[in-house]
C-alpha cells in the first residue's frame, strides 16, 4: 500500500492508545453498563468457545515440529504428544496434590528429557543492555484507516475483561461486584496504553488464564502475585529471562494443550439453563462455528478484499464475536421458535 512499516506501528500504537483510554473512562466513570448491553452473557460464551478452540488449535500446531522442508519431525512431535498425555494422564489420575501441580510437573519433565533426548548445544543468548524504547515501532500518527481497524480489535479484547471477571466469580462462587468490575477496566486500559507505550501485545485479562485455575484448583491470591513478580524479574535481568527461553517450544505447547481443556469446561458450564430448539440453536452455533471456519481458512483467500480490513476478516475469533452481538441485537431469542 506503499505506507512505511513505522507509519503503520504509529497507528496501530495510536489506535491501543485511544482504545485503552476509552476502556479505562468506562469504568473510572461507572459506564460499564454500555459493555454490559453489548457483551451479553451469551457474547461471552461464544468468546469463551472461540478462545478455547483458537488456543487449542495454536497449542497443538506448536506441538507438532516440522523441518526446513516442512516434513513433520516425527521423533520430537511424538515426544510432544507423549508429554501431553503424561500431564493429562496426572490430572485424572493423580492424587489431588500431584494432578494440581500436573501442568508444573510435565513442564519440567517434558524440559529435563528433551534436553537429554534432543541435545541442541543451543547458548542462552541474552542482550548485553536492558533498555525500554518508547513506540519502539513508530511515533502516534493519525493514519485513520490503521487507527480505525486496532481500535475496533482492541476494543472488543479489552471490553471481554468482564467474560474473565464473571467466569473466574462462576468458579470461585463469588459474584463479582460493580466496583471490582470498574476497577478491572481501568487497570485493563491503563496497561493497555502502556503496553502500546513500549511496543508490546495489547493487555487484557485473558479468560484463558481460567483453564489454569481448573487445573490447579489454587485460588489463592499469594502465588499469582508472586508468579507475577518473578516474571517481572525476567524481564528486568535478561540472563534469566535467556535461560527460560530454551525451553523447547513443543514441550511448552504441549503442556499447555492438555492445560487448556480445562477451558471447554468452563465453556460449556456457561450454557447452561439456555433451551435450545432447532431455531435457538443458530444464537450459538452461527457465529462459534463462523469464527471456527475462518480460523481454518488460509488467510491468503482474502487477499482481494481491501487491505485495511483483512487483519479483522481474517481473524475467526473477532469476527464470531461481533456476528454474536448483531445476533444478540437484531434478533429477540426469547420470541422466536419452531
Amino acid at each position: 500500500m506503499g505506507m512505511s512499516l513505522t507509519s503503520i506501528g504509529g497507528g496501530i500504537a495510536t489506535g491501543m492508545l485511544l482504545a485503552g483510554f476509552v476502556v479505562a473512562m468506562l469504568g473510572a466513570f461507572n459506564l460499564l453498563g454500555f459493555i454490559q448491553k453489548i457483551f451479553t452473557p451469551m457474547v461471552m460464551n461464544v468468546f469463551l468457545f472461540l478462545l478455547t478452540f483458537q488456543l487449542i488449535l495454536i497449542f497443538f500446531k506448536g506441538m507438532l515440529k516440522t523441518s526446513a522442508d516442512g516434513v513433520l519431525d516425527m521423533p520430537v512431535s511424538l515426544f510432544s504428544i507423549g508429554i501431553a498425555i503424561f500431564v493429562i494422564l496426572l490430572k485424572i489420575k493423580g492424587k489431588p496434590a500431584i494432578g494440581n501441580f500436573s501442568i508444573l510437573i510435565g513442564m519440567v519433565v517434558g524440559w529435563i528429557l528433551y534436553v537429554l533426548v534432543f541435545p541442541s548445544g543451543q547458548a542462552v543468548n541474552v542482550e548485553s543492555s536492558l533498555s525500554f524504547p518508547i513506540f519502539p515501532f513508530g511515533k502516534p500518527n493519525l493514519n485513520v484507516s490503521i487507527i480505525a481497524v486496532t481500535f475496533l480489535a482492541s476494543f472488543v479484547n479489552l471490553s471481554n475483561t468482564i467474560a474473565s471477571v464473571r467466569a473466574v466469580s462462576n468458579l470461585l462462587q463469588q459474584k463479582a461486584t460493580e466496583s471490582q468490575l470498574r476497577r478491572s477496566y481501568v487497570l485493563t486500559g491503563l496497561f493497555s496504553i502502556a503496553a502500546s507505550v513500549l511496543g508490546l501485545v495489547s493487555y487484557a485479562t485473558f479468560a484463558s488464564s481460567i483453564g489454569f485455575l481448573e487445573s490447579t484448583r489454587n485460588f489463592d491470591r499469594k502465588p499469582f502475585l508472586i508468579g507475577g513478580g518473578l516474571m517481572s524479574l525476567l524481564g528486568v535481568i535478561p540472563f534469566l529471562g535467556g535461560i527460560l527461553a530454551t525451553l523447547p517450544i513443543t514441550v511448552g505447547n504441549a503442556v499447555l494443550f492438555a492445560a487448556y481443556l480445562q477451558l471447554l469446561g468452563t465453556s460449556l458450564k456457561g450454557i447452561k439453563g439456555y433451551d435450545f430448539n432447532s431455531v435457538t440453536i443458530h444464537r450459538l452455533a452461527l457465529p462459534l462455528l463462523i469464527g471456527v471456519c475462518i480460523m481454518n481458512v488460509d488467510a491468503t483467500l482474502f487477499s482481494g478484499m481491501p487491505a485495511l480490513l483483512q487483519p479483522l476478516l481474517t481473524n475467526g475469533f473477532i469476527m464470531g464475536v461481533l456476528l454474536s452481538i448483531l445476533l444478540e441485537k437484531l434478533i429477540n431469542w426469547d420470541k422466536v421458535g419452531p
